[in-house]
């Protein structure tokens, strides 16, 4: 997993941030920017619906299951890979507990309680970028 986060900050601060230990700064935005490639294809349910591929966000251990800093009660999944028209994208975040979905546009608001883990998947629905390997540049912000 490659991290770029969007503020400065020691790499003792942001590893705590990313352990979910920053109880005390837990009202602050946490920004990841995740790196993954696309992989397969298929047909979805109502949503995403026909998809050309998708990729799914790992945390640190190369788990699918992403744990919330501390304190977080909110989290935003968004596609920031800014590929040129005809590309389009969905993103969708499920909550392991209870297999609980949301899906919506580039980007997808969720909410968070403590003791959740999510799945953070963008899947690409149309106009897939030509580049090889393809990487979309996908960002969870926990507030």
């Amino acid at each position: 997993m490659k991290l770029k986060p969007k503020f400065k900050c020691t790499a003792a601060v942001l590893a705590l941030a990313l352990a979910g230990c920053w109880s005390s700064l837990a009202s602050l935005p946490v920004l990841q920017s995740i790196f993954p490639q696309v992989v397969s294809g298929g047909q979805g349910s109502d949503c995403p619906g026909p998809f050309t591929g998708y990729s799914i966000m790992t945390n640190s251990a190369g788990s699918i299951w992403i744990t919330p800093p501390a304190g977080a009660t909110n989290g935003i999944l968004t596609d920031l890979s800014a590929y040129p028209a005809p590309y389009a994208s969905v993103a969708s975040v499920m909550r392991k507990s209870d297999l609980m979905t949301w899906c919506a546009g580039n980007y997808v608001d969720f909410p968070v309680k403590s003791g959740d883990r999510f799945q953070l998947k963008m899947f690409v629905v149309s106009g897939m970028p030509t580049n090889t390997p393809v990487v979309l540049n996908l960002q969870v912000v926990w507030q």
